[in-house]
């Protein structure tokens, strides 16, 4: 009981830190008596969630400080943040890596000021412990299990909001623990918190009796222990008790991976935690419910009437923490509330894991050199239609990095046959119920595969966030499912590049598969818009690649995975890679973002050098595999019938490198634009996606100029390649006419040469 006293002030103390930041800016420790001008003129936050999450918070450090865990916190549920500064005030973490916020009266206060103004009601890279941030719900799950991917001694606990349990990749993600081996994984310890209530109506969950609950869970591969009740005193026992089963269990399917004599894995534990939402808070507020209600996610409009009876109201609430058992006079956490938390190095702020930075050792490498490709000098045999030596480099770095690197793929590893190789030295991760230590004896499972796009990208975020490099290969038609995470995690990514003490994380990759430009597989459905959101991400972030061949998509592909704070997507043709450029060659093209390729332009020796003042007649310029096959063959046409036409060809790669240095700190300074693309000559872009997205690319330097995109008009033939690029006018008789109308020159050559170009369309390629 003397345990439970010590958690039950703790918990207070973390209640009242959280309602403090919620309302408070002055008198920090009640020391006087509420006035208007204590409060802040704002409410940010909803107390919903708060006393939940401190209460599993306080027990978790209970069994830390117990059984010496190494343990890490995901948080789920939404209007969080002020449960979790709180904690990590009171362990110590935010002095330790912010001195000012040393314990003490002043330092409390600071906490309450900042809350709102410098903070936000949900999880962001500034609070320590922290790998998801909030609002957008769903994550949680899968980030916790990327997280104890190849992290044998960890665990995750995992709150899950019952509000956030609706969500899709939640509902998908529940399957997730059976994807661990406990020979070299941690684990997970799902805390579901049913409080019932989303912003305004029940969950789906709080209408199931504890026996349906229990028959659900344990059909999804659980152990469920229910801790139910609005007693704090009983609930404290309860949770305490359930918390040791759940630690016990942990540990018992820890050794019976390493008894082979178990064939049968045991089911993963789960605690079902049922407390009123609003905990602690008022029963009433002007005769209507507050706690155990949705009207606890409503705090803004609660306190905006009579604001006499709200002060006296919230003063009351306040104090029914028995401030003075929590904090002495000078605001330094007492002894007994205090008793619990665990030393600095096993706290859950403190957690190494959260910050993976710390831990991240670099990638091994294979040279490239062992798997480029031979290149004809006259580029006239590019070696197309065969798999991808990426697949083969690929496979060396799993072989090469042990658990330091992992593949997640929605279901798209064979479905392109190019990547098939890697299997010959790795295997799927199975979820079974069976222990076949045998079969991963023979070969380690390093790809996880499972068909949501969402819990894809949220357990490589998990994985990478906590110090490991991975790969997301997914098809681009579906890239589009992401795109909200893609936006959610480029945050993160960037605000806690802002932050000292959080650590560089490996890059986030795609390796988006496109089948866009292949009729066979392509979709009159297809949306390959990714890009155009990335384009918008903040300044930096994102990196937007379009290897046209196979040389240099390993060159870009080692770029990548050596990158660290960014997201990098590579969109790849499905079924073949020319072979344009040797691995020598790429590595500087894939270098420099857009280069010049003479060899497949016709400007005279002396138009070569960007530098010189005549420039080309034309420009033509693709970005991606199939662009720029169609350009180089539109290139050839235009030479055959007008040779005396001087044509610049430029591939693109690195697409920033087209946006303004004011967007993208990678793009071209205006001089060098315009040595590439001269103001005064017409220019005509082939690109992999939607043309619009090469418009916002350039953005005001299309302004004055002679310009014509092709791309992706959402048009689809299924008959032929040809067909197709012909309905979204990408093809090369296209292409070549779109050049031949920005001439400016009218004549009988130009007409002839026009007709040509119709009858060669005609006859097909």
């Amino acid at each position: 009981m003397e345990q439970l006293r010590g958690m039950r002030l703790h918990w207070r103390a973390a209640n009242y830190l959280a309602l403090g930041q919620i309302f408070l800016r002055g008198n920090p420790l009640m020391r006087e008596a509420l006035t208007l001008d204590h409060l802040k003129d704002e409410v940010f936050s909803c107390w919903g969630t708060i006393p939940g999450i401190n209460l599993i918070y306080t027990h978790l450090n209970r069994l830390i400080k117990q059984r010496s865990l190494q343990m890490m916190l995901v948080v789920g549920p939404g209007h969080g943040c002020a449960a979790l500064i709180g904690n990590a005030y009171l362990d110590g973490s935010y002095s330790r890596l912010d001195p000012p916020f040393k314990q003490g009266r002043d330092s409390i206060e600071r906490l309450f000021c900042r809350f709102g103004y410098q903070t936000f009601a949900h999880d962001v890279p500034a609070i320590p412990g922290t790998i998801q941030s909030g609002y957008e719900l769903g994550y949680s799950l899968a980030h916790a299990v990327g997280a104890v991917f190849d992290n044998k001694d960890l665990i995750a606990c995992c709150i899950i909001g019952d509000g956030e349990a609706e969500t899709a990749t939640l509902s998908a993600s529940w399957h997730l623990p059976a994807y661990l081996n406990p020979l070299t994984d941690g684990a997970v310890l799902p805390v579901v918190h049913l409080n019932q209530y989303k912003i305004a109506a029940r969950s789906s969950l709080s209408y199931l009796s504890n026996a349906r609950l229990t028959s659900l869970f344990t059909g999804l591969g659980y152990k469920p222990y229910i801790v139910e009740g609005a007693d704090p005193e009983l609930v404290h026992m309860l949770l305490a008790g359930a918390m040791d089963q759940a630690a016990d269990d942990i540990e018992a399917i820890r050794r019976e991976a390493s008894d082979r004599e178990v064939k049968v894995r045991s089911l993963c534990p789960i605690i079902l935690l049922k407390t009123p939402k609003g905990w602690t808070g008022p029963k009433l507020i002007s005769g209507e419910p507050f706690e155990g209600s949705a009207t606890a996610l409503k705090l803004q409009r609660l306190f905006m009437a009579d604001v006499d009876f709200y002060l006296k109201l919230l003063e009351r609430w306040l104090h029914s923490y028995t401030i003075k058992s929590l904090f002495d006079s000078a605001g330094h956490l007492l002894p007994e509330p205090a008793a619990w938390i665990p030393e600095e190095k096993l706290t859950l702020s403190g957690c190494p894991h959260a910050n993976g930075g710390l831990l991240r050792e670099e990638l091994k490498l294979p040279p490239l050199e062992e798997y480029g490709v031979e290149t004809d000098a006259d580029r006239e045999d590019p070696a197309s239609e065969r798999h991808l030596p990426l697949a083969f480099y690929l496979r060396e770095i799993i072989a090469l990095n042990g658990l330091n690197f992992r593949l997640f793929s929605s279901d798209c590893n064979n479905s392109a046959l190019f990547l098939a190789p890697i299997f010959s030295i790795t295997q799927r991760v199975s979820p079974t119920d069976e222990i076949d230590r045998e079969r991963l004896d023979e070969k380690p499972a390093r790809v996880v595969e499972i068909l949501s796009q969402t819990v894809c990208q949220a357990l490589l975020e998990g994985y990478l966030l906590s110090g490991r490099h991975g790969l997301y290969i997914c098809s681009e038609q579906h890239s589009n499912l992401v795109v909200s995470m893609l936006g959610r995690y480029a945050n993160w990514i960037s605000r806690a590049a802002e932050i000292d003490w959080r650590k560089e994380v490996s890059s986030f990759n795609y390796l988006q598969i496109s089948t866009l430009w292949s009729p066979k597989l392509a979709q009159a459905s297809c949306t390959p818009g990714f890009a155009a959101a990335a384009i918008e991400q903040r300044s930096g972030v994102t990196n937007l690649f379009f290897p046209a061949d196979a040389g240099t998509l390993l060159a870009v592909t080692e770029n990548c995975l050596k990158a660290t704070n960014c997201i990098n997507s590579i969109v790849v043709d499905a079924h073949s890679q020319d072979g344009w450029l040797t691995v020598g060659q790429g590595r500087k093209h894939a270098a420099a973002g857009l280069s010049i390729w003479s060899w497949a332009g016709s400007e005279k020796e002396e138009k070569e050098k960007v530098e010189s003042a005549s420039g080309p007649d034309l420009v033509l310029c693709s970005v991606g595999a199939i662009p720029t096959r169609e350009m180089l063959q539109a290139v050839k046409i235009l030479r055959g019938i007008l040779p005396q036409l001087s044509i610049r060809v430029v591939n693109v790669v690195w697409l920033n490198k087209l946006q303004s240095p004011e967007f993208h700190p990678a793009g071209l300074e205006a001089d060098r634009f315009d040595q590439i693309f001269p103001p005064d000559v017409p220019a005509v872009f082939a690109y992999h996606g939607y043309l619009t997205e090469i418009y916002t690319v350039l953005g005001e330097r299309l302004e004055g100029r002679r310009l014509k995109v092709k791309g992706y008009r959402g048009c689809y033939a299924d008959s032929s390649l040809q067909n197709h690029l012909i309905a979204n006018e990408l093809d090369r008789f296209h292409l070549a006419l779109a050049a031949l109308d920005l001439i400016d020159r009218n004549d009988g050559q130009l007409a002839s040469a026009k007709d040509s170009i119709k009858s060669l369309m005609i006859e097909g390629f």
